[in-house]
């Protein structure tokens, strides 16, 4: 009785075990697979990349790798197919943070490492004005692209320049066996200065005009070129530098003892260079203010080589003493005339200062008449206005010269002015607008007792002033005309 209870106790204990296992395993399956297996959906889509060899073959990225947008994850790899030839079919399963991802959206594949390896997907979301790439979408090749590899740009070198830097790379780390790697380490402590500096170097180095440093690009271009076409010679030189410096390590201490002066030339020198940089704040002020006319110089050098061609031959050794002996009565006469220059000049600044000042900005301005305006300088204005009378009064025929004039009309019959003794009353034919300029009420003043410098300059805006007594007195038909006649009928009276 006692065996029966106790096996029937153990079954349960059984259960509950397997349960309490399975209920483990079912929920690491789902932290693992993020859902239920064909009932969870993701928004994935599929990027084509030109190069299935690095991506399969080298596994230089590989399933679960980031997805980076701006440089924040927003997904991971979930698959990598071969595409079509040589190309290579990405799945790329992106998170709600990432999106939407739009028509246009680009991928890159990026290493992460600056020698290569642990590569992930940089991508762009595209333009939002672009419709949104639904999930299983594909990103075509022309908006992908897959990174340079090390050993592709080592290909592009001749064999003879990859051993070139084969050795160089050796005899680097033969370098910083002997010390060097201590001293490079030392040397960091100094590198933000000099990045600094260098900094500004860079900045500077590209120049103050847009194609400044393309323009050096190509200047040292023809630079290495000829370089390069004296290679016996450069390799002579590189020879003579190699005894040079065989000579120098032969004499190591004293070239440590001059180093160590030098180091001590670069502590105390700070203080001196910047009284040199301050000194020459001035200096680069003017090389920004000549910048522009040295740019110019080179087509006023050319216009002045024939002139100084002319004056190299006036001042030739068998034309020199001719002209010296032509030019001494006539320097010998501005001697003389000097002293009288003296109390020329202040008579004469006077009067171009008050040309400057006055009658040249007169002449340059613009007369402001309203609708009427020419938008021409005065003085244009005023050889116009002397072609048109020339013009106007040309003789046309034998009865002489003759004057036309433009007059305009209205149906309403206008009196200006009073019917008095003392003022004469003037008719016309519409009503008049106004005239301009407006007589001035008074004669401007003048004042020769004060300097034309300081006087002030005329105002060249025409007021409009309108007519003095205006009023209609009939209309323009047969009794308007009769009353015009009988009006003027007893003026004349």
């Amino acid at each position: 009785m006692k065996k029966g209870t106790r096996r029937h106790q153990q079954v349960p204990t059984v259960r509950f075990g397997l349960f309490a296992l399975a209920l483990t395993f079912l929920v690491v399956f789902l932290g693992f697979m993020k859902g239920i297996p064909g009932l969870t959906h993701h928004y994935e889509v599929k990027a084509m990349f030109t190069s299935s060899n690095q991506l399969l073959v080298g596994s230089s990225i590989r399933p679960g790798s980031p997805v980076r947008i701006a440089g924040v994850d927003v997904g991971s790899v979930s698959g990598i197919d071969r595409g079509p030839g040589a190309t290579a079919i990405v799945s790329l399963r992106i998170k709600d943070g990432g999106r939407p991802l739009h028509a246009d959206a680009t991928a890159k594949i990026r290493p992460r490492l600056f020698l290569e390896g642990n590569f992930f997907v940089d991508m762009t979301a595209g333009s939002p004005s672009a419709p949104e790439l639904k999930s299983g979408g594909t990103i075509p090749l022309s908006q992908t692209a897959i990174p340079v590899g090390l050993n592709q740009v080592l290909n592009v070198f001749e064999s003879s320049t990859r051993d070139d830097l084969r050795t160089l790379v050796k005899e680097y780390a033969t370098a910083l066996d002997g010390g060097g790697a201590e001293a490079l380490n030392r040397s960091f402590e100094d590198w933000p200065g000099a990045f600094s500096n260098l900094a500004l170097a860079s900045e500077a180095g590209r120049g103050a005009a847009e194609h400044d440093l393309s323009e050096l690009i190509a200047a040292s271009a023809k630079t290495t070129t000829a370089i390069a076409s004296r290679e016996r010679d450069l390799g002579d030189l590189v020879t003579a530098f190699s005894r040079t410096a065989g000579a120098l390590s032969d004499e190591r201490q004293k070239l440590a003892a001059g180093l160590d002066g030098l180091d001590a030339l670069t502590r105390s020198a700070p203080a001196q260079l910047r009284s040199v940089s301050s000194a020459t704040g001035p200096l680069r002020s003017f090389s920004k203010a000549v910048r522009p006319a040295l740019g110019d110089a080179p087509e006023v050098l050319d216009d002045a080589l024939p002139f100084l061609g002319v004056a190299g031959r006036l001042v030739a050794a068998d034309r020199l003493p001719a002209l010296v002996a032509d030019l001494r009565p006539t320097v010998g006469a501005l001697a003389q005339l000097e002293p009288r220059l003296n109390d020329l000049f202040p008579l004469v600044s006077t009067v171009t200062s008050c040309v400057t000042n006055h009658a040249l900005p007169v002449l340059e301005g613009k007369v402001d008449d309203g609708p009427l305006s020419s938008g021409q300088p005065v003085w244009e204005e005023i050889l116009h206005a002397a072609t048109g009378l020339t013009s106007s009064s040309q003789n046309f025929d034998g009865n002489g010269f003759s004057t036309r004039y433009s007059f305009g009309t209205g149906q309403d019959l206008v009196s200006i002015g009073s019917a008095s003794a003392t003022t004469q009353q003037l008719f016309s034919f519409g009503a008049i607008s106004g005239s301009r300029p407006a007589r001035p009420k008074s004669a401007p003043p003048f004042r020769p007792d004060v300097p034309c410098a300081t006087q002030q300059q005329p105002s060249l805006a025409a007021k409009t002033s309108a007519p003095v007594n205006q009023k209609v007195i009939g209309k323009v038909d047969a009794t308007g005309l009769a009353a015009l006649a009988k009006l003027l009928g007893g003026a004349k009276k």
